[in-house]
């Protein structure tokens, strides 16, 4: 049963009040709030909004290059071989553990053992992690020459170049350059990470 809350009339005697309930302490909570305090919550709220209508617009974009012959099996042998590094990477973190151990130790076969390892791992691991640079790169050059060609296309296309440019959108051609590199290579600088 909600609890009571009991005033005082002007003549002093108690009356009863409405109930409180959760409805009415929250409204109550942010009543109290200062006009700074929602701004910022109507700041943070419009900018969340905007950022989740960007990311859309930014798979939207995305979606037609991945939906192409050839670029589903490219993707995941990028992601293989990230996930290849990362274990090489760990791997070569326990070697560097056994060299410090056994030189601590004062252990010279332990440290022979622990160079002999490092060497298998270092010739396994440079030209894989070569073969993954090399293949980022190309990634990334595939992914932007599609998407600027397929930008090309819906730019001559239907007098498209006429209407922007009567929008005074000026220097689409540093546009197209500029901004389609940035579209493209962020997108894997930031997601190959996450996956290592």
């Amino acid at each position: 049963m909600p609890s009571q809350k009991r005033t005082s009339s002007p003549s002093g005697a108690a009356s009863e009040a409405r109930p409180l309930t959760a409805t009415s302490s929250a409204s109550d909570a942010s009543d109290a709030l200062s006009p700074t305090a929602r701004a910022d919550d109507h700041h943070r709220a419009t900018a969340n909004a905007s950022h989740r209508a960007t990311l859309r617009r930014a798979f939207a974009l995305a979606r037609p290059y991945f939906s192409t012959a050839g670029v589903a099996a490219r993707t995941a042998l990028l992601l293989a071989l990230v996930g290849v590094k990362a274990a090489l990477n760990v791997r070569i973190s326990y070697a560097q553990r056994d060299f410090s151990t056994a030189l601590s130790q004062k252990d010279a076969a332990g440290f022979a053992a622990a160079c002999w390892a490092f060497v298998g791992i270092i010739i396994v691991a440079a030209p894989l992690f070569a073969g993954y640079s090399w293949l980022e790169g190309r990634f990334i050059v595939h992914w932007r020459r599609w998407f600027t060609g397929w930008l090309l296309e819906r730019y001559f296309d239907g007098g498209t170049f006429v209407f922007l440019s009567q929008q005074g959108i000026d220097n689409p051609e540093q546009r197209f350059t500029q901004d389609v590199d940035s579209f493209v290579t962020s997108p894997v600088d930031f997601t190959l990470p996450v996956f290592s």
